[in-house]
């Protein structure tokens, strides 16, 4: 676009009132939307309207058309204050302060705490906020279900048992199953096979299993009766005994009676019934995913 100048000039000059008239003066190129300017300290010049959605800018000593982009690549790695966005949404943005969006939104550690995050890894853990311990001789052939929450994803590599009180040759069974209905075991996610019920002693069963954040079921049945430690729950999920609200009338678990310790069924037998004191059964940490 030109300089600005009169658009009507009369035998080489121009009168007072060509000159200040508003509709005598022009830009060379001149449309709708144009502005004048300061092309240099001793002319006036033009800026042609800039296309849609374009923002003006200051660009070596003279205003210039900007794009949204260009104006934000103007602000990566300003100095100041932040910007205010006016409650639009900030799409795609890769990294934000050198961290990569996508990865952040799915570290939990990044948006909540729970102390059941913070695990020793290579130690036997309690799934559940114990309030009481005690022992419990098992139903022969009771498949029991224990409630197990994983607060972040993890990979455990043993399920272990203590056995107080022997039952000489008699096996127990021990597995992981998925959440169901309501709170009710699913579908089988791992059986690890057996452990011995013949002697007082910590028993383990080895197996990795990864476990992403979520409720499980600690599964275990044994073909005898052997005596193990049994904890009832500081926090039952479960509720309590439609019948009597005391403290130590919890609901922690449930049990399946006559199911038998073959392989474990899947999914998890229906039918079972609410049980307070319930099998310890613990898992050991592997890593911390």
């Amino acid at each position: 676009m030109g300089a600005l100048k009169h658009t009507n000039v009369v035998l080489g000059r121009i009168t007072e009132v060509e000159y200040e008239a508003e509709d005598e003066h022009i830009l060379v190129g001149q449309a709708k939307g144009d502005m004048v300017i300061a092309t240099s300290a001793a002319q006036l010049g033009g800026l042609a309207i800039g296309p849609g959605d374009t923002i003006l800018s200051s660009q070596g000593g003279l205003p210039t058309w900007r794009s949204p982009a260009n104006i934000l690549t103007d602000l990566s790695g300003q100095a100041g204050a932040a910007f205010d966005w006016n409650g639009q949404n900030l799409t795609n943005p890769g990294t934000v302060d050198g961290v990569d969006i996508a990865a952040h939104a799915v570290d939990l550690d990044a948006h909540t705490y729970s102390f059941m995050q913070k695990i020793r890894t290579g130690v036997h853990f309690w799934p559940f906020i114990v309030r009481a311990e005690g022992t419990l001789n098992l139903t022969v052939d009771a498949l029991y279900a224990i409630p197990f929450f994983v607060a972040r994803d993890i990979t455990i590599d043993r399920l272990g048992i203590e056995v107080t009180g022997a039952d000489v040759g008699k096996i127990v069974r021990l597995g992981i199953y998925n959440d169901g209905t309501n709170l009710y075991p699913g579908t089988l996610l791992q059986d690890y096979g057996t452990v011995s019920g013949a002697g007082v002693a910590v028993v383990v069963a080895s197996s990795d299993q990864v476990l992403t954040k979520g409720l499980y079921w600690l599964a275990l049945v044994s073909d005898g009766g052997p005596q193990l430690k049994m904890y009832t729950s500081a926090y039952p999920i479960l509720g309590s005994f439609p019948t009597n609200f005391a403290i130590v009338s919890e609901s922690t678990g449930w049990r399946k009676t006559s199911v038998g310790a073959g392989v474990l069924p899947n999914p998890f037998t229906a039918g079972g019934t609410l049980i307070s004191g319930v099998p310890i059964v613990l898992p050991r940490l592997k890593t911390l995913d």
